[in-house]
């Protein structure tokens, strides 16, 4: 069952994960026109440089916030819990179309902020709760084995290390116990 969750869940997170990436880095791309549409003609290079300071800080959180989303993708952790990874999937697919149409509509640059926050640090926070929630069962003992065989009988493989969606702990006799 986990398995086949995760199958039909990878193309979707997959598709949805790396457009918002790409617009991220097509709105960094965009950045000189975005800073300079904001600005008053009458404008410094201070200013100017302050704007493009923050503009920098956003698109660098952005850029660490799929860093940590990417190390919970590869360990498995979001596609175990199929409500954070659609969440995370839709999060992701608003966002890369709000973003395409902030460049699109040359929107305020400060705008992507409000983008930052809504939908790009929510899915990170979540798949970093997956993440330590994986960890967490892993160094309990469940998911050492491929094919330990647990209280009821199902094997306790890598995908499958929520052990039938009960924790688990390496403390009875054959290694692993319901709690």
């Amino acid at each position: 069952m986990a398995v086949e969750r995760a199958l039909v869940l990878w193309p979707i997170k997959t598709f949805a994960f790396f457009w918002h990436y790409a617009c991220w880095g097509f709105v960094y791309h965009a950045k000189f026109d975005m800073i300079q549409t904001t600005m008053p003609v009458t404008a410094s290079d201070s200013s100017y440089q302050e704007y493009n300071v923050w503009f920098n800080t956003f698109v660098v959180a952005a850029f660490l916030c799929f860093g940590i989303e990417w190390v919970s993708f590869t360990q498995g952790a979001s596609l175990l819990r199929p409500r954070i990874a659609m969440i995370s999937s839709l999060l992701h697919g608003m966002g890369a179309v709000f973003l395409l149409w902030m460049v699109a509509d040359a929107w305020a640059w400060f705008c992507m902020i409000y983008i930052f926050f809504i939908f790009t640090l929510p899915p990170a926070l979540l798949e970093s709760w997956a993440l330590i929630a994986v960890w967490e069962e892993r160094c309990r003992g469940c998911g050492r084995g491929v094919s330990r065989a647990l209280g009821c009988g199902k094997p306790c493989a890598p995908w499958e290390v929520g052990c039938c969606g009960k924790g688990c702990r390496a403390s009875c006799r054959d290694g692993v116990q319901f709690v």
